[in-house]
């Protein structure tokens, strides 16, 4: 296998997700592929609801963790530089970078180290943190 050939692959398997979870009412993802001379490996994740659900819940399950709770779901907080995020999720097995927010700007996800959660509690480290806009 080559990477030109995953390139291709990568976009059949997200076009066959995306019939497989409009079938079954899944929300899917496909993620990281790895790959050798005979063949390769992908991840492919399914959650009943949407994307936001499925992101909720995990938050949620890892919030405690990281010492801040279910509500903190969807804060916003801005950098120094003034760019604006909104706090997501958690990698717990990544300890330089645990944090995961969406960029408000272009919709991306971006990883932040675990001071970015130090704002929520006390308002320091140049943040300032807002709770995300609820939908009626």
């Amino acid at each position: 296998m080559k990477k030109t050939d995953l390139d291709a692959i990568r976009a059949d398997l997200i076009a066959a997700l995306d019939t497989v979870a409009a079938t079954h009412g899944l929300t899917m993802s496909l993620g990281g592929m790895t790959y050798d001379s005979d063949g390769f490996r992908v991840k492919i994740t399914a959650h009943r609801g949407s994307a936001e659900d499925a992101e909720r819940a995990e938050f949620e399950r890892y919030a405690p963790r990281f010492g801040v709770t279910a509500a903190h779901f969807g804060y916003e907080f801005t950098l120094n530089n003034g760019k604006q995020f909104r706090l997501i999720g958690f990698r717990p097995s990544a300890p330089k970078r645990p944090v995961v927010g969406r960029s408000s700007a272009n919709g991306k996800k971006y990883i932040f180290t675990s001071k970015v959660l130090s704002g929520i509690t006390t308002n320091k480290s140049g943040l300032t943190l807002m709770p995300a806009p609820r939908h009626a």
